[in-house]
């Protein structure tokens, strides 16, 4: 996916408007222009591709076309269709970036701490805040009717509505980094369950040594994993036990403290749990084939 990333000290250079609503069956004309194209989905969905590659605009999502780039219609639309278009030249220093090259610049900007005077528009994207970001689309197309005493207004106009845009682009990217830091950590975690399942766990001992709230550790970690943490911590006992049990002729009294459990009793109950059996019925099942194998 590409990018368009330029300075925001000068406006962009609006050309023209609309609001495209359609019945039924609607296909965006195919053609390369050499300006760019915002769209912002109202209704429907709008089926469009762009080199080949197929999209749709949905409410709430952006497509952004850029000057040079075939798009056009691949299918046609249901029911009924509505999206504000919006045609405009980018400053001087506009570039393309792709996926690698914005997630380097992105990173350094957050590194830097810098200010973020930018537009950043992304080919296609959503947005959350659809109230605002609505009302700012009919007010550049409201001055743009209004033949004003400037055309700067509608200039500012659409460059307000970009900004607002590359703000919820930088807050969906921020928010992004959050989530792999926070799974990156998740996975410190598990790591050292896998590690130390034989000790004395449990959430907020875990929570102690990571330097988190025994809560927000729980919430945190299902979130970023889609299992509690006392889960996992179980899951890896067994699935050491399981090993003991097939390997060796250890007691099941004996086996349960080797991987975690002081009480045995728990220890079974646990082990049907996630295998839908007993220790004991467990080993009797697989020992012999475990044995069998070559």
């Amino acid at each position: 996916m590409l990018y368009l990333k330029a300075s925001n000290k000068h406006p962009l250079k609006y050309i023209l408007s609309g609001n495209l609503v359609n019945g039924d069956s609607f296909v965006h004309t195919s053609r390369c222009l050499d300006y760019f194209v915002l769209l912002v989905g109202l209704e429907g969905t709008l089926y469009i591709s762009q080199d080949g590659m197929q999209y749709t605009l949905n409410p709430g999502q952006i497509m952004l076309l850029p000057p040079g780039h075939h798009h056009g219609g691949y299918r046609e639309s249901e029911g009924m269709l509505s999206y504000f278009w919006y045609h405009f030249y980018a400053p001087d220093d506009a570039q393309l970036l792709d996926e690698a090259g914005i997630s380097e610049y992105l990173q350094n900007l957050n590194m830097s701490g810098v200010q973020r005077d930018i537009y950043l528009l992304p080919e296609h994207g959503t947005f959350t805040n659809a109230s605002r970001i609505t009302l700012e689309c009919r007010q550049v197309m409201d001055y743009s009717l209004q033949n004003p005493y400037s055309s700067s207004i509608v200039d500012y106009a659409l460059s307000l509505l970009a900004m607002d845009l590359t703000q919820e682009c930088l807050q969906q990217n921020e928010q992004q980094i959050k989530q792999n830091n926070s799974y990156c950590r998740m996975v410190d975690i598990q790591e050292y369950v896998r590690n130390n399942y034989l000790s004395t766990l449990s959430v907020p001992r875990l929570a102690e040594i990571f330097g988190y709230n025994a809560n927000y550790l729980s919430t945190v970690y299902k979130k970023a994993t889609g299992v509690s943490l006392v889960h996992f911590i179980n899951q890896t006992r067994i699935a050491a036990a399981k090993t003991l049990l097939l390997d060796t002729h250890d007691s099941i009294t004996s086996i349960a403290p080797q991987v975690g459990y002081s009480d045995s009793k728990y220890f079974i109950r646990i082990f049907r749990q996630f295998e839908g059996t007993t220790p004991v019925m467990f080993r009797n099942i697989y020992f012999r084939k475990h044995i069998n194998r070559s």
